[in-house]
């Protein structure tokens, strides 16, 4: 299912930059863009992108740190079990 969402993510990003590509080459056409106006939209593309990358990255580093946590904390429950049943087995001989 992560997949599909980043793959669906990733076409609604492309489309939408594609629709202000557009947008941006018409009215440069009409009212004359400046060298200062392309720096602007690259610095705002490129800040945009990189705080979402960003953001996207930390919440899969937590989610992959608590499941982590959660399978050795896991493992230390089911190993206190089997040291207690031991115990128990080695009363009963």
């Amino acid at each position: 299912m992560g997949k599909r969402i980043f793959q669906e993510v990733i076409a609604g990003g492309l489309s939408g930059l594609f629709l202000v590509l557009i947008y941006i080459l018409v009215r440069a056409h009409f009212d004359g863009a400046q060298p200062g106006d392309w720096l602007q939209f690259a610095g705002a593309l490129l800040g945009s992108g990189t705080a979402v990358g960003g953001a996207l990255f930390i919440e899969r580093r937590k989610r992959d740190r608590d499941a982590e946590r959660g399978k050795t904390t896991l493992m230390d429950a089911l190993s206190a079990i089997a040291h207690a049943i031991d115990a128990q087995g080695a009363h009963l001989d």
